[in-house]
């Protein structure tokens, strides 16, 4: 429950009616059996990388958004069974197959964390372990430096405690909003997040010092990021657990100059060979954006691969090792079977057009 003296907590949009149509038809694939028999039938190889950020627990209800967490009972249902049904390897295994033209049998998964949230430590990590599943860990160095939240975790948090509901901003789609009204709360809060996606760290500052000077939250979030000290320890205790990076600020490389996203990668890289006497190998692109300079940065920094969000397809031989494309964990376990068993995207988009 949320303390009853936060103000009223920010809703989400429900789900559109056909998109809760189709998952309800993909849900039916796979409990029929018929997303099994096209993986057989077309005799489809390759993995699935999920993609996770927070792992989340009740008392993070007021401070993590929701869409980028996935609950701590979940995922623990979910690492179950993927102990149990899936083929899980690591990402270096992944990319060790491509690269000699191998594709990972259908049901191969690789499991990977975004930015660097404790909860991998605390929550995910033990789980993975009792489970003997390996995963990789993508750094945002500088936010755990500074053992600073995600922007977007900061900005809900401010949302959901403030004092204040009265909020007026500028720029394209923004301006007064009273945050009583949970229609006119959640418009704010989207163009605020559209807003602050491509912004540099100093221009995030200052956007949500002026938020949090409009809002007056009552509470600060409690650590949200890892320490490094943190991360030496799980590295010591979860050695499954591989660290990558995610640049050291977590800004959108496509929207800032060819020599700053060379500068973040590279940074990013340094500060894991410092803080933790190791070469990082792996690298994933905030928000999943990438372009020929922010591909280039990667390459010059000595990294094996890169990550994507987009597109959802499986990695098979000859795949790019730096596009390989994510699907987002669901948050539930409806469609974690369909998601991991080979037959999404493709099933999906020859069967309903739509994956």
């Amino acid at each position: 429950m949320h303390d009853t003296t936060y103000s009223r907590p920010l809703t989400f949009e429900p789900m559109r009616f056909r998109r809760r149509l189709l998952h309800v038809l993909q849900r039916g694939m796979a409990l029929s059996g018929m997303g099994a028999a096209y993986v057989r039938r077309r005799g489809v190889d390759g993995a699935v990388i999920l993609m996770y950020h927070g792992i989340t627990d009740k008392e993070d209800a007021n401070w993590i958004d929701p869409r980028f967490a996935v609950p701590v009972t979940v995922f623990e249902r979910q690492m179950r069974f993927l102990a149990k049904n899936r083929n899980v390897i690591a990402l270096q295994e992944l990319l060790s197959l491509i690269k000699a033209g191998n594709s990972p049998p259908p049901g191969s998964v690789v499991i990977t964390f975004d930015d660097g949230y404790r909860s991998v430590f605390t929550k995910a990590a033990p789980i993975l372990k009792r489970y003997q599943l390996p995963a990789t860990l993508y750094l945002a160095t500088g936010q755990v430096s500074r053992v600073e939240a995600q922007w977007i975790d900061r900005l809900y948090s401010m949302f959901n405690t403030r004092s204040r509901d009265f909020l007026e901003t500028t720029g394209e789609k923004l301006g007064s909003a009273n945050l009583d009204n949970p229609l006119e709360a959640r418009s704010a809060y989207y163009a605020l997040a559209e807003q602050l996606l491509p912004a540099s760290r100093e221009q995030r500052e200052k956007i949500l010092g002026g938020i949090a000077d409009a809002l007056r939250p009552l509470r600060q979030p409690p650590p949200l990021t890892l320490t490094w000290e943190e991360i030496r320890q799980m590295r010591r205790l979860y050695p499954g657990i591989e660290i990558g990076v995610h640049t050291r600020d977590h800004i959108d490389l496509t929207a800032c100059e060819p020599q700053d996203a060379a500068a973040e990668v590279a940074m990013s890289a340094a500060d894991v060979q410092r803080e933790l006497d190791i070469a990082p190998a792996h690298f994933s692109f905030p928000y999943g954006r990438s372009n020929p300079a922010a591909r280039h940065a990667v390459i010059a920094a000595n990294l094996s691969s890169a990550a994507v969000t987009e597109p959802a397809v499986l990695v098979r031989a000859g795949g790019d090792p730096y596009a390989l494309p994510r699907l987002s964990a669901p948050s539930n376990m409806a469609l974690f079977p369909f998601y991991t068993s080979g037959a999404y995207p493709q099933a999906s988009l020859e069967v309903f057009g739509r994956a």
